[in-house]
């Protein structure tokens, strides 16, 4: 017996790649913890995943048979505060850097989550958005 063929034509393929499209979350109320709730998040660019990506798995040092034997906290913190200010619009007000007397922007990450909420958060974010398991990412 013959497998039926999966194959589909141009016309197919455009309206499934237009539905993909269409049907990607745009922000997500992602939960932080007991004391903030969730917060609105909005989708990261496909740029700025790569570059969190590039930036946990760089914060990652294996062995020579691919084991994780090390982690760099401070390269994971930047990665996840670069991506976590990016997509939430509460942390890009200029009312909360004056209340909070903050002259870098991105300090208001670090100065409202933490680090390791920060990081937490960066995480929920990938996977809400790209689908993606960051911790699973890494091993591979």
């Amino acid at each position: 017996m013959a497998k039926k063929s999966n194959k589909i034509t141009f016309d197919e393929f455009v309206t499934k790649a237009q539905a993909k499209k269409s049907n990607k979350k745009l922000v997500a109320d992602i939960y932080i913890d007991e004391e903030f709730g969730s917060v609105t998040f909005n989708r990261p660019t496909n740029n700025q995943i790569l570059e969190y990506i590039n930036g946990i798995s760089n914060a990652v040092t294996v062995d020579k048979e691919g084991n994780a034997v090390g982690q760099d906290f401070a390269k994971m913190f930047e990665a996840s505060k670069e991506i976590v200010y990016a997509t939430c619009p509460f942390l890009q007000k200029k009312e909360l850097h004056e209340a909070l007397e903050i002259v870098d922007p991105f300090d208001s990450v670090e100065e409202v989550f933490g680090i390791q909420i920060t990081i937490e958060i960066a995480e929920k974010l990938i996977s809400e958005f790209d689908g993606t398991n960051i911790k699973d990412e890494v091993k591979n």
